[in-house]
């Protein structure tokens, strides 16, 4: 009788098994709600008494019901704030710094946090959310550059690195009274400007503030007439305009040209695109939005552990008449956690004849003639058309670890062909966890009629 193939095959398969995974497509929604905007964070928990060395620690269920514990803890970077407080239920977990360290003339206010997660299961990814803020209903926040550090598991979880991804960066109404010279309005003609005018655009921003400060000021404040809708500034004998009132910081060489960075350097702190990723140690810039409005998230994929420090940069504030530098009131930030089920592998394959659909009353002959000779399909290792399946009661496929004799030990159930000579594994992913290969074993009745193999019975 003709020889038979372990695997199924055609003319562009050239593998002896191929290896799928079953993906899972998520997809975030942000339902309009009376909080803000960000959802799918997770639920949390916290503990009565936090653990030793930590702010805060308790545990968390993710949409999809994964579990596990977490803690936060602050670091030492964090100045000009003295206390924190968190809120939490079925949407993450909130840090609130409210309280302000000594006087409110503060310069460069800054916090830091670790976030670090336990997961309590092996068949879930889990990633690690941030957001501006996920149950505010007031408050807003200033212009910050936020640095982002994150750690993998040790060992790595399902051999992947932690990656860190914009999820969401939609347009967003800016908050007048919390941005910079970038958006403080519009440039009406040579002589006028427009205050507070509204703008919705993206909040995270690549980070430009070492080489282009941003600076706060008021644009009635500075000496001139008229109104926010159309005020013309004075200008001095070397076209500088100066502010009437100490309520924020000017750029140096002020003039009226260039008091408007959207108009003198139209192409700095561009808008981060959706889907990018943040290398760990690396900064960005956030807008100044109002809590209820901030709509971005950010994903650390598999990671164990983030740090985020958050530190205002803007020269000047509308709520402190002094030349401060990075002065913030109340800024939150949002962690959570959410969890894919990690993708099946499916090995299937058919089991045929490998004749090259030479007729059946054909089979037997032993014909050396060019009807076989020359038929590219006879023998030939693949499943060709026409050519069928071969099944019996006794013929089974195992699934192993490849180690050992006789093909090694099974790490799925064997499965019996079926009629058309078909078999399918599908293995969850942890079954697979620190293995670097598998076999495909064929196990042959002990009385069997094809007696010519065209592939090995073992293959890795």
């Amino acid at each position: 009788m003709s020889g038979r193939l372990l695997l199924v095959h055609n003319d562009k398969l050239i593998h002896f098994a191929r290896l799928k995974q079953i993906m899972l497509l998520t997809t975030i929604v942000t339902p309009i709600t009376a909080f803000s905007t960000p959802t799918g964070f997770g639920t949390f928990v916290l503990d009565r008494d936090a653990l030793n060395g930590s702010l805060a620690s308790g545990t968390y269920t993710t949409v999809d019901k994964a579990t596990g514990t977490f803690t936060i803890k602050r670091n030492s970077a964090s100045v000009g704030y003295n206390g924190e407080s968190f809120e939490v239920g079925t949407n993450g977990i909130q840090i609130q710094n409210n309280v302000k360290q000594g006087t409110l003339n503060d310069d460069e206010d800054k916090f830091s946090y670790t976030f670090t997660i336990t997961p309590n299961d092996n068949n879930s990814i889990h990633t690690i959310k941030m957001a501006q803020a996920t149950y505010a209903t007031s408050g807003n926040s200033e212009i910050a550059r936020q640095t982002l550090s994150y750690t993998d598991f040790e060992p790595r979880r399902f051999g992947s690195v932690a990656t860190a991804i914009i999820r969401k960066n939609a347009n967003v109404p800016y908050f007048y009274d919390a941005m910079g010279d970038y958006f403080m309005g519009n440039k009406l003609s040579n002589t006028t400007l427009q205050e507070n005018v509204s703008k919705s655009e993206p909040q995270l921003r690549i980070d430009d503030s070492t080489s282009n400060p941003l600076y706060y000021y008021n644009i009635t404040r500075l000496y001139g007439t008229g109104n926010a809708n159309s005020y013309t500034p004075t200008k001095n004998t070397s076209g500088q305009v100066i502010l009437r009132t100490l309520s924020g910081v000017l750029p140096t060489n002020a003039t009226f040209a260039n008091i408007l960075k959207s108009n003198a350097q139209p192409n700095t702190y561009t808008a981060l695109s959706e889907g990018s990723t943040i290398r760990s140690g690396s900064s960005y810039v956030s807008y100044g939005i109002e809590n209820t409005a901030s709509t971005y998230v950010i994903d650390a994929n598999n990671a164990k552990s983030v740090t985020l420090t958050y530190e205002g940069i803007m020269n000047g504030n509308i709520a402190v008449n002094a030349a401060v530098i990075g002065e913030t009131f109340n800024e939150w930030i949002s962690f959570g956690v959410s969890s894919t089920a990690r993708p099946n592998y499916v090995f299937s394959g058919t089991v045929f004849n490998d004749n090259g659909n030479i007729a059946a009353d054909e089979k037997t002959k032993q014909d050396v003639s060019s009807k076989f000779t020359a038929d590219q399909r006879y023998f030939n290792g693949k499943l060709d058309s026409g050519e069928l399946g071969i099944s019996h009661p006794n013929l089974n496929i195992r699934l192993t670890d490849c180690m050992g004799d006789n093909g090694g030990t099974n790490i799925a159930t064997p499965q019996l062909v079926q009629t058309s000579g078909q078999y399918r594994f599908t293995v969850p992913a942890n079954v697979l966890d620190g293995r670097s290969k598998v076999c495909l074993v064929e196990v042959e009745p002990i009385k069997w009629e094809y007696i010519v193999d065209t592939t090995p019975n073992i293959r890795e």
